[in-house]
């Protein structure tokens, strides 16, 4: 997904045990749940024990920017019929706000990064959700406290489900609209014939419309952080907490969520597949797919 409005989640890890801040101030020791793993090419990789993540850091002074991306390893692969696309719609439904924040406060999210000069933006694939802030370095601790917020607390109403589900509606829309992304979505399909991949990103259009919010609930909480990717311009300064009172994290319950890695064994293919789109008046496109 690609909206100006978008953005999304980033530093949990710096919630959890990390204080960054773009002024200089004495470095309180080091948590005890986090540790240095390894550098490689300048970019050093801690492990954060109390909530999982693994963290990336690197540092680069050129600008008085910071961006925090945090990159989910949960995708349109780890869903199943009946909720396809739900990694997408809970992608949109991140920005409808927690309890702290939210639009009807004129403290949500979107809000408050805009009047820091902040940019945001989100991404939704087969195999990751990735979230990403870029802003002033002075305000990292605002995106801490806003990311680890909306990492726990999402409201998830009803009330927001149904309009944002139109706009999503919309996207697939656009998507049957094209003729490039009509015989691409046909190509993964055929390709994939029974593993997760056969199902679009975005989600079927039944799906789409009619996952009610409970499943969407249930389906968020299978959603485990497991990587951050920080890129601060700034000072970074280690801490039991940011300034701004960000929320701590911690490890969510264990839970079964699928995994096409380990449950799904695909067959051979027993030769080429072919298959053609046609959509009236349309330029001719011709689309070429190798599965491993």
């Amino acid at each position: 997904m690609s909206r100006p409005l978008s953005l999304l989640l980033a530093t949990a890890a710096f919630a959890a045990g990390f204080s960054c801040s773009g002024s200089a101030q004495p470095a309180s020791p080091p948590p005890t749940d986090i540790t240095f793993v390894r550098e490689l090419a300048g970019i050093r990789e801690f492990h954060v024990a109390s909530n999982g993540l693994r963290v990336l850091l690197v540092r680069n002074t050129s600008a008085p920017v910071v961006t925090v991306m945090t990159t989910y390893h949960v995708g349109s692969r780890n869903e199943v019929v009946g909720t396809t696309g739900a990694t997408h719609l809970l992608e949109h439904l991140f920005f409808k706000g927690t309890e702290r924040f939210n639009r009807d406060r004129g403290t949500s999210l979107d809000q408050l990064l805009d009047r820091v000069g902040a940019e945001n933006n989100a991404t939704t694939s087969y195999d990751r959700t990735n979230y990403y802030v870029d802003a002033p370095s002075d305000q990292l601790p605002l995106v801490c406290d806003l990311l680890a917020d909306h990492l726990r607390h999402l409201r998830l109403r009803e009330e927001d489900r149904a309009p944002e589900m139109t706009v999503v509606r919309n996207e697939f829309e656009n998507g049957e609209n094209s003729p490039w992304m009509a015989l691409n979505k046909a190509i993964w399909a055929s390709a994939y014939t029974a593993h997760p991949y056969h199902n679009q990103v975005i989600g079927w259009r039944s799906d789409i419309e009619n996952v009610p919010i409970g499943k969407l609930r249930a389906f968020r909480h299978l959603l485990l952080a497991r990587q951050l990717h920080a890129y601060p311009g700034g000072r970074l300064h280690r801490g039991r907490r940011p300034r701004g009172g960000a929320s701590a994290l911690r490890r969510p319950p264990a839970r079964a969520a699928s995994d096409s890695r380990t449950l799904h064994r695909r067959a051979r293919a027993g030769g080429p597949r072919r298959t053609v789109v046609h959509r009236a008046g349309e330029p001719g496109v011709v689309g070429v797919a190798s599965t491993p």
